[in-house]
């Protein structure tokens, strides 16, 4: 079984991926973010577990920290050791607005280990980095975002009255563009519970899969529950499984189960 960047990531991503350019802010804290929080999640294939992986946010006195760590497990891990991990920094600007700065991206592998990153210029409008070893530079709009952290912008998007949401997103060395859609409102039983969520489907996938995401609104928005579905009939599936708060919330727990 070959376990790929687009097997382990895509879901994660939600761009997937996961409009406006700027964060709403209150006291320094962007509006309608969640509190600091480490989750954990499953990923299978037709049922079958593949991978877990962590998702980190936490805040410091000048931004913000999106991170992530997933490897595989079970058979997947027999033939393959992967580990994947992404972060996403986003520093607050002079009206105490956060703004993403750096993409960081490593994958290791037996030996070997791939580092791709990507630097924001907000003066110029550029992205400027490094991808399999080659240098990019390009254009990017004032609202332009990367696809890691797209996952944030949705969860806030998602808290204010939804319909088409439409991103400028900076993936590896180009720029594309992704487009949701606010489907319906269903009831998932999940590891934490059964829980109210927003469904969220991606309407412009090139590639023709269909990738539907849950948001659970009682988790400040938090994606519970990803699922891809190819052409062929494969199916990914990523699901939360344990969620720890890790700053002071009225909203939510302060942690959670399976």
């Amino acid at each position: 079984m070959r376990v790929t960047r687009s097997s382990m990531q895509v879901l994660l991503l939600v761009v997937l991926s996961w409009c406006s350019c700027t964060f709403a802010a209150a006291s320094g804290i962007a509006a309608g973010l969640p509190p600091d929080f480490r989750a954990e999640y499953a990923l299978r294939k037709a049922g079958i577990p593949i991978a877990r992986a962590e998702v980190h946010l936490e805040r410091d006195a000048s931004g913000l920290s999106y991170r992530s760590r997933s490897t595989t497990v079970g058979l997947a891990a027999i033939f393959r050791n992967d580990v994947i991990t992404e972060e996403a920094r986003l520093e607050f600007d002079a009206t105490g607005v956060p703004r993403i700065q750096r993409y960081v991206y490593r994958h290791s592998y037996r030996n070997t280990l791939r580092e791709d990153h990507t630097e924001f210029d907000w003066v110029d409008l550029r992205a400027r980095g490094e991808v399999k070893g080659k240098t990019f530079d390009i254009g990017i709009p004032p609202d332009a975002v990367d696809h890691f952290s797209l996952q944030l912008r949705i969860m806030q998007d998602l808290q204010r009255p939804h319909g088409d949401m439409t991103y400028a997103v900076v993936e590896r060395d180009r720029l594309k563009s992704f487009a949701f859609r606010h489907s319906g409102d269903e009831t998932l039983a999940t590891a934490l519970g059964r829980l109210d969520s927003l469904r969220v489907e991606r309407v412009d996938d090139p590639r023709g899969s269909q990738v539907i995401t849950w948001y659970a609104p009682a988790l400040h928005h938090l994606p519970v529950r990803i699922e891809q579905i190819e052409r062929d009939g494969g199916r990914l599936t990523m699901t939360l499984e344990s969620l720890e708060w890790l700053a002071d919330g009225d909203a939510a727990p302060s942690r959670s189960n399976p």
